[in-house]
């Protein structure tokens, strides 16, 4: 399987999942209705409170949430279609804690998610690539046996754990051993004074772009690492399929050097 059929199986296998877990999640949210055969504002509100409320105040809270009281089967459907209409197309009402659009809480924290996603995963692709291609030249060799058992090893790594351990030693005990001279931040996107005082320097975009790297590094290399089993063994198993091909064993009659065959008859296919 090449390269474009797993990238347009991996894009399906993603499509389904998320209708899969978009389908999950509503029903999940509304199984006391059909368990218990109340709402999630009935539980969310006291008995006292709820007398309390004039009806209107009550329906406003049902149709906060998308709910209809005592609902049948054709107000499920209703229900479940406007679950899909809002969830694909951006309106995922309001916050609990900031009372603001949820869809304006995901767009303010959208650049540095696409930030850290995209730079770990350029990283990842890097190193699995250029790992998967070194040892697919040698297969069943001792280097191949290592890199695999490390790329397993990597691969089973719970990525929030790795995180954590980056932390506690690049973050915590190094800057302790070194007096500061190795010292990564605990968190953050940067650092609060050198946005104020970068305003006024001629250079403060380069000093605001060097402290965004560094807050950076920690999280792009517990995440790029995380990922760079999956490309490894991809790549490492692919190019040892593709190294078997007639046109690999012709390219070698040839006379060609095996670099040559490895880099321009094996790894662009």
């Amino acid at each position: 399987m090449g390269l474009r059929e797993y990238v347009i199986r991996r894009s399906i296998y993603m499509f389904l999942l998320i209708v899969a877990v978009v389908c999950f999640n509503f029903f999940l949210f509304r199984l006391p209705t059909f368990v218990l055969g109340v709402s999630p504002v009935d539980l969310m509100i006291s008995e006292e409170l709820r007398r309390n409320l004039t009806r209107e105040a009550l329906q406003e809270l049902y149709l906060r949430f998308g709910l209809v009281p005592d609902p049948d089967i054709f107000d499920w459907i209703y229900m479940f279609w406007r679950y899909l209409v809002n969830m694909f197309t951006g309106n995922f009402g309001r916050s609990f804690v900031s009372q603001q659009p949820v869809l304006d809480e995901i767009m303010e924290r959208l650049p540095n998610t696409l930030l850290l996603m995209g730079t770990s995963s350029i990283l990842s692709i890097i190193l699995g690539i250029w790992a998967g291609v070194k040892v697919a030249a040698e297969p069943g060799s001792t280097k191949d046996v290592t890199a695999v058992t490390v790329a397993l090893f990597i691969y089973a790594l719970p990525i929030f754990w790795l995180g954590m351990l980056l932390l506690m030693v690049f973050a915590f005990y190094l800057p302790n051993l070194t007096n500061g001279l190795i010292a990564f931040p605990l968190g953050g996107t940067i650092d609060y004074q050198l946005w104020v005082a970068a305003k006024d320097d001629p250079l403060g975009a380069l000093w605001v772009a060097l402290n965004i790297i560094h807050h950076l590094i920690l999280p792009m290399v517990a995440l790029g690492v995380g990922g760079y089993g999956g490309y490894f063994l991809y790549m490492r198993n692919n190019l040892i399929d593709v190294m078997t091909e007639d046109y690999i064993l012709t390219a070698r009659a040839k006379g060609l050097d095996e670099n040559q065959v490895l880099y321009k008859h094996g790894l662009k296919n």
